[in-house]
């Protein structure tokens, strides 16, 4: 053990080490989906709100993320227009609460991120891209 109680690589036994790796990927995902969470946001409907913001204009809608659209809508962060004169096209634009919510999503999950580079700040990063290519 080193003096911060984690167990050196070369002692960690390979089956344990990959249900540490999964249960980290897990809780990493959750603190990301809370911290969007607390803003009414899932990762999906941040993505969504990001790509409107950075279109700056209407974005057609798809039928894979009809129902997203109809939540976003729904909390007042996107509007739908429908186009008759192409019908059955359906657009979405942003609304001022959606370009609010989605900076403050941004800046949460960029503080996530600097969160998480902290606490591999220590690591051979290298070392552990490699392991990671190897599980790919």
């Amino acid at each position: 053990m080193t003096p911060t109680g984690v167990r050196p690589a070369q002692e960690t036994r390979p089956r344990s080490l990959v249900f540490q790796l999964l249960g980290t990927a897990h809780s990493v995902t959750v603190r990301l989906a809370e911290a969007l969470g607390e803003l009414g946001l899932s990762p999906a409907g941040l993505d969504l709100l990001t790509r409107l913001a950075q279109a700056r204009e209407s974005l057609r809608v798809d039928d894979d993320v009809r129902e997203l659209v109809v939540m976003l809508e729904r909390d007042g962060l996107v509007r739908t227009v429908r186009n008759e004169a192409t019908r059955p096209r359906v657009t979405i634009t942003l609304t001022a609460l959606g370009a609010t919510r989605q900076r403050a999503g941004a800046e949460r999950l960029a503080a996530a991120y600097r969160q998480l580079a902290r606490a591999l700040d220590d690591l051979d990063g290298a070392a552990v891209e490699r392991a990671l290519s190897a599980l790919r």
